[in-house]
């Protein structure tokens, strides 16, 4: 053992069969490890969106336990720094049972996010944006573009001389922070270091043919409508419609 906490990661597109294929792996006499899932859905989290988001079913979470379900009103927002803490918490309490965490699910950007360790996010503000939008309609990219390659010459050796909205991007982050956008992604590969030695990652990724996952796809959600879900949404929008934007 070299101290890292194994993790399984499983990941695809909509209907490619995921849910089944854990099941085959992790449940009855022929399952090779005991394992907990922490789910990697942007949907499923939210209580309430059950039928919509083909959420595993109460009998389903008996035979495997299933983690990051059900966590959050569907009035406030989740995002990727809140599953990536979650989700380490799960991963140290499921292999402090001596069993294997399993990471699955269809929302890419937060498995990437994990698997990486979250990157420093530089600020937003929009204020600096627009106005850099302006210089831009007024005087053309090919200012900004200087700007930018003399104040970050990493990234802009990077992004194409005509790509207005990562120039915009790149520069709004040095006038905003002086520090160039490059220096974030320094310090980035610094926190994916850490990820990787917490984790013992093993990434698996499954899909189908075009016509096969459309096909499934378009059962899929012929059954949720024959399952309720249009009551399902009707529910929802009763409960949460005067709730602000």
């Amino acid at each position: 053992m070299n101290g890292k906490i194994p993790v399984f990661i499983l990941f695809g597109p909509t209907a490619s069969g995921k849910t089944a294929l854990l099941f085959d792996l992790f449940t009855g006499a022929a399952a090779p490890a005991e394992a907990e899932v922490i789910c990697a859905d942007s949907m499923q989290v939210y209580r309430g969106m059950d039928i919509g988001t083909a959420k595993p079913t109460p009998d389903e979470r008996a035979r495997l336990p299933h983690h990051l379900l059900d966590i959050a009103r569907l009035d406030r927002p989740f995002n990727a720094g809140e599953f990536v803490r979650l989700a380490d918490e799960c991963c140290a309490a499921v292999y402090g049972k001596n069993k294997l965490p399993v990471a699955a699910g269809g929302s890419g950007f937060y498995l990437k996010n994990f698997i990486a360790g979250l990157p420093e996010t530089p600020p937003g503000d929009e204020g600096v944006r627009r106005a850099l939008k302006a210089e831009h309609a007024a005087s053309g990219l090919s200012p900004l573009y200087a700007e930018l390659a003399a104040a970050d010459p990493v990234s802009a050796a990077r992004i194409h001389r005509n790509d207005a909205y990562r120039i915009i991007r790149a520069l709004a982050v040095y006038r905003e922070t002086g520090k160039p956008l490059s220096a974030f992604d320094a310090e980035n590969t610094a926190v994916k270091k850490a990820r990787q030695d917490k984790y013992d990652f093993l990434a698996v990724y499954i899909t189908r043919n075009r016509d096969a996952l459309y096909a499934r796809i378009n059962r899929r959600v012929d059954a949720m409508f024959e399952n309720g879900l249009a009551a399902e949404v009707k529910t929802l929008f009763a409960r949460y419609q005067d709730t602000p934007p």
